[in-house]
């Protein structure tokens, strides 16, 4: 039996605070909605349970679920070769090499800047989040920087990371 080493310790991981604590509020009200509403009452006040009543309830319980689940999936995780970005569809590990900035502006989530001219959204970085932003982006900026300063993600010119050139 092949062991596989570890996945080496991602030196910076971003979750979006708001979003996870709005979809698992909405997640836990549809549960509750869900199991509510499988119990029907009849003229008497009494109780019943019919196949209906089940059907939705089932159906309140995998929106819960998959809310749940969707808020708690977008990441930013930073690791020794590059960044990892986990967004609500999909994800994309981008190499220090071709990271030429990172920006937190007017947009709602923060943005990895290419060197080819493109830009990555990174749903995890929200403005919403304020201060948590401000440090996630702070902290890739370092990473950047201290990436190019060892030469193994040299990007192009003397950017400081934020996508503007530094004077010198």
């Amino acid at each position: 039996m092949v062991r596989t080493p570890p996945a080496p310790v991602p030196e910076v991981v971003a979750r979006p605070w708001f979003l996870r604590l709005v979809s698992r509020t909405v997640a836990a009200c549809a549960f509750g909605a869900a199991v509510l509403g499988a119990i029907g009452w009849d003229a008497d006040g009494r109780p019943t349970w019919s196949l209906g009543h089940l059907a939705w309830s089932g159906t309140g319980v995998a929106i819960a679920l998959v809310v749940g689940y969707l808020g708690g999936r977008p990441r930013v995780e930073a690791h020794p070769t590059g960044v990892l970005v986990v967004n609500l569809v999909g994800g994309l590990h981008v190499p220090w090499s071709a990271i030429a900035g990172v920006r937190l502006d007017g947009a709602r989530c923060a943005r990895l800047d290419t060197v080819t001219g493109g830009e990555i959204r990174m749903d995890a970085v929200r403005v919403v989040d304020r201060e948590y932003a401000v440090d996630a982006v702070t902290r890739l900026r370092e990473l950047l920087a201290a990436h190019r300063a060892r030469g193994t993600g040299r990007a192009h010119g003397d950017d400081d990371g934020a996508g503007r050139a530094s004077a010198s």
